[in-house]
């Protein structure tokens, strides 16, 4: 089984976080070792009861820390993983440079397209470093075109949609409504 070390800024907040609490989940259930490293100590409830993935909190006094990209090497190097996997931009950066400097595999996961990266250092730093990814993960088309463009090589880009927990939903579809609620006609609706 894989050693794998997830990175991404904190676990609550968006999609990527959710994505990246299903996936650390399904992959402890499945046996491999599962690392997560975090900015802040902002732990879900679906992985507080999950002993099976190890939290590792970076210390850091912001994103842009100069330090960050040592700590995140020396947890790379202190858990002998075999695969990074980075979530966000910041983690891109840092983490994907951390893994190349390893050489360890590193897979980017892309959670949006191109309007989400105008010109900066960091999206600069963080394009010219996926190039040398081991894969790169996108949840969409857009993200796919992306990096397209951006000179990936189109064997080492999947496109993963996102994975819907079935069993929360129904879960929450079968509890009990409230009295006011009792029989009427219910729509869900789910989107962003």
């Amino acid at each position: 089984m894989a050693r794998v070390l997830h990175l991404i800024p904190g676990l609550t907040g968006g999609g990527a976080e959710r994505q990246l609490t299903l996936l650390a989940a399904a992959q402890a259930t499945l046996g491999h070792e599962v690392h997560i490293g975090v900015l802040r100590p902002d732990v879900p409830p679906t992985l507080k009861n999950c002993d099976q993935v190890s939290i590792h909190l970076l210390s850091a006094r912001a994103n842009h820390d100069p330090m960050l990209f040592f700590r995140i090497r020396q947890l790379v190097q202190q858990l002998n993983v075999d695969v990074v996997q980075t979530w966000l931009a910041i983690m891109d950066v840092l983490g994907g440079g951390a893994a190349l400097s390893t050489n360890k595999s590193w897979i980017l996961s892309e959670r949006s397209q191109a309007e989400a990266y105008p010109a900066s250092w960091k999206n600069l730093a963080r394009t010219r470093l996926a190039r040398s990814a081991n894969a790169v993960v996108a949840n969409s088309k857009g993200g796919v075109d992306y990096w397209t463009l951006q000179g990936v090589a189109a064997e080492r880009i999947a496109h993963i949609p996102n994975a819907v927990d079935v069993t929360a939903i129904a879960s929450a579809l079968s509890a009990q409504l409230p009295a006011n609620f009792q029989h009427r006609s219910l729509v869900l609706f789910v989107g962003r």
